[in-house]
C-alpha cells in the first residue's frame, strides 16, 4: 500500500505457474462510493503488458494473449 497525493496505490501479485493465453479481470473498487472513480491496473505476463482502466461504467476486460 502506497499514498501519493490523492492516490492510492494497492500492489498485487499472483503467481499462477500455468500457461494461459485468455484472462478476464473484474475491478469495481470504489466505484460504488464515487462515480467518477477511475482504477488503473497494469497486467503483466511473462513479456506482455497492458494499462487498463476501469471506471464505474467499464469493469471488466477480457485479454486474449496469442
Amino acid at each position: 500500500l502506497e499514498l501519493k497525493e490523492k492516490a492510492v496505490w494497492l500492489h498485487y501479485i499472483y503467481k499462477y505457474k500455468g500457461n494461459s493465453v485468455h484472462f478476464e479481470l473484474w475491478n469495481s473498487l470504489m466505484t460504488d462510493l464515487y462515480y467518477d472513480q477511475t482504477n488503473l491496473l497494469i497486467f503483466n505476463y511473462h513479456s506482455f503488458q497492458k494499462a487498463i482502466r476501469f471506471t464505474n461504467d467499464k469493469t471488466k476486460e477480457v485479454l486474449s494473449i496469442n
